[in-house]
């Protein structure tokens, strides 16, 4: 089984989160070589910044053909052993959150993993062309859910859920279902709002 790389990318002012999340990895046991981690000059509000991490992901395919690529938001931290990334055997892996309204399940991007196959990377594909030209000023998740629910009958990737424990957010801990999960990796959006005024 390959091992898995960890990627992110954190522009200026997110340098200090990014790199918070890289020592939790390494507190956990992951070496500094499977952490490729980057500083980005993206400008504009935090809706732009966001929708360059699929072609980001797309970078690494290439960068990494041999290995399993799990991405992880600069805003999170690693307080336990990622068994699942570091196990991961299919070709796409996402976390989904109950929800009730168009999307009865919600697809996560704030974690993450593929195996950079054709059909992977197809799907990639797809979803930048869905956050490029499709969707506008809603998050990488919106696309996603379109691009998902319209190429997956396609593509047939081997998909497999990644337990919502590594997309635990802080914000909603206090909440179901987040409220019985011992989270994995914690994720802090506390500061969506001002780099959205951005």
């Amino acid at each position: 089984m390959s091992k898995t790389i960890y990627v992110s990318y954190g522009t200026e002012d997110y340098l200090p989160r990014l790199m918070k999340m890289v020592k939790s990895l390494m507190k956990q046991g992951i070496p500094s070589n499977r952490i490729d981690v980057q500083e980005c000059d993206i400008q504009g509000n935090w809706h732009k910044r966001v929708k360059a991490k699929v072609a980001f992901m797309q970078e690494m395919a290439d960068k990494y053909p041999k290995n399993n690529i799990a991405w992880v938001d600069a805003d999170c931290v690693c307080v336990q052993f990622p068994e699942f990334l570091e196990t991961f055997d299919g070709e796409w892996g996402m976390a989904r959150e109950p929800r009730h309204g168009r999307y009865d399940n919600w697809y996560l991007s704030n974690c993450y993993i593929i195996k950079p196959t054709d059909k992977s990377k197809q799907m990639l594909a797809h979803w930048a062309y869905h956050t490029k030209h499709i969707v506008s000023r809603t998050p990488t998740q919106t696309a996603f859910n379109q691009c998902f629910e319209i190429h997956q009958p396609k593509l047939n990737l081997d998909f497999r859920f990644v337990p919502l424990s590594y997309c635990w957010y802080a914000k909603h801990s206090d909440k179901a279902p987040y409220n019985k999960i011992k989270p994995v990796f914690i994720h802090d959006i506390a500061s969506r709002k001002t780099l959205m005024k951005r």
